[in-house]
């Protein structure tokens, strides 16, 4: 009975690493600090359960937008709110550094960062092998305390392709 079993479960092992591999788990986090040009984002803000349906409808509508107009891209500020434990605060748009292609395309809401010192980090995983956010916000506030800096209270994702996600830290000096 052994015998019959334990060659499947070696088959299931590798197909699984091999799949976990090709979906770019494991994959070293990239980082890199840098002034930005300017940072515009139309969208709306969330502030509710990271559960509920409006979040994705908003995400989804980005991603629409993004995909109709070149030069933006689906962009989620999360600001941190641990005095809100079982919800989120997030603001869901698209993104461009050009404010005049943003204004009034979208969205109503524009929020602008302009030239921004950002720790960058890059993330090509799927989705299904992603590190997990606290994981990233981790080694990125690691990485920018050994370069003299610390992670202010929110974070940026632009989402560049479904393999491609840039976060974005703002950063301020020690």
């Amino acid at each position: 009975m052994v015998k019959k079993i334990l060659p499947i479960v070696v088959v299931i092992v590798v197909i699984g690493a091999v799949g976990y591999y090709l979906l770019g788990g494991g994959e070293s986090i990239q980082f890199e600090i840098r002034e930005y040009p300017d940072l515009h984002v139309t969208g709306k803000e969330f502030l509710g359960k990271y559960n509920d349906g409006a979040v994705k409808d908003l995400f989804f509508e980005a991603k629409q937008i993004s995909e109709s107009r070149e030069g933006c891209d689906v962009t989620v500020i999360h600001y941190e709110t641990p005095e809100l434990q079982d919800s989120v605060r997030q603001f869901i748009g698209v993104s461009s550094p050009d404010s005049s292609f943003v204004s009034g395309k979208a969205f109503n809401e524009v929020r602008s960062f302009e030239k921004p010192t950002m720790l960058k980090a890059v993330i090509t995983a799927h989705n299904f092998v992603m590190p997990r956010p606290e994981e990233v916000k981790s080694k990125a506030s690691e990485y920018a305390k050994e370069k003299g800096y610390e992670l202010e209270g929110y974070s940026i994702e632009v989402y560049k392709g479904t393999r491609d996600l840039e976060i974005l830290f703002p950063l301020k000096k020690l």
